[in-house]
């Protein structure tokens, strides 16, 4: 566990789980959220915030990074992050909404059905998981650009690259 945990899906963010699909969602947990915190940061930064979180008392360069916050530029320009927990969540459940629509079984790829209800068809799905991604991607934008506008004095291992949005393919 870096930052996040199984019981930060919730409100905004929730996905319905149950004590089986707990393990899954931990996996996918541990498979993307590194690295999107090294896409987001860059490698050295990305690795210094991590290691940073397991320090009674957080820096608050990291602080300032991992929280909620607006800032506007002289120009006007409104920046919003609504935290790296936030984006994080969204990028994870992405991932997690797109794989489990269907499973594999020893007789092949089939789709889940539920009896008590109507299930959205996969690529409906596949879009309900890509709009919260790409929702969050003006909090990447506001995280990146806070670490870049301190030209470099408190960010110097800041090179976050560019976290691009994602689309279904055209049918």
């Amino acid at each position: 566990m870096i930052l996040l945990s199984t019981s930060d899906f919730t409100g905004y963010n929730y996905i319905n789980t149950s004590t089986a699909s707990l393990p899954k969602l931990q996996a996918y947990i541990d498979r993307y959220e590194k690295m999107y915190i090294l896409q987001l940061l860059g490698v050295e930064l990305g690795e210094l915030f991590i290691a940073d979180l397991s320090n009674a008392s957080q820096d608050v360069r990291f602080v300032a990074i991992q929280d909620p916050f607006y800032e506007q530029t002289d120009a006007g320009h409104i920046y919003q992050s609504n935290g790296m927990i936030e984006f994080l969540c969204a990028a994870i459940a992405y991932h997690y909404i797109k794989d489990t629509q269907f499973s594999h079984t020893i007789s092949g790829v089939g789709k889940k059905l539920l009896e008590a209800q109507k299930d959205q068809s996969g690529e409906n799905a596949h879009r309900y998981g890509e709009r919260r991604f790409n929702e969050e991607l003006n909090t990447v934008d506001a995280i990146q650009w806070y670490c870049k506008r301190f030209d470099s004095a408190t960010y110097p291992e800041y090179k976050g690259v560019e976290i691009k949005p994602v689309y279904s393919a055209i049918l």
